[in-house]
């Protein structure tokens, strides 16, 4: 299994509860179920940053599930921006051409090895 949780979600303040999710390698239809698992309920959290800069194939059927999980999201109330995907440059376009890098929010890294944006990690 190459998908890893970094940890339940966890508070940055008060308000905001916030999910971390971590996953490499190729993230294609046959991970397609254990992709969709590790998310949590979309009105169980604020804010979810999804790590993928050590991954290496996008396909549909994940893009698909990305777009159905920031629906309900945005239908418990939450704000798409909200929804922080962290990727390898080589990932990059694949959010640009589905339009995704309108929809939420795309960070691009400058390598895979590269620390976290969001936390310096």
């Amino acid at each position: 299994m190459n998908s890893r949780l970094w940890g339940e979600p966890t508070g940055l303040n008060e308000n905001e509860r916030v999910a971390r999710l971590r996953f490499a390698g190729d993230l294609d239809v046959y991970r397609r179920t254990e992709f969709e698992a590790a998310f949590p309920p979309p009105d169980s959290i604020d804010r979810i940053i999804i790590d993928m800069r050590e991954t290496s194939i996008l396909d549909s059927s994940i893009i698909t599930l990305l777009m159905r999980y920031r629906r309900a999201f945005t239908e418990a109330g939450g704000d798409p921006l909200n929804i922080v995907l962290v990727v390898p440059p080589s990932l990059r376009r694949i959010f640009e051409i589905t339009g995704l890098v309108n929809l939420m929010t795309i960070l691009t890294a400058a390598t895979e090895q590269e620390s976290d944006p969001l936390t310096g990690v």
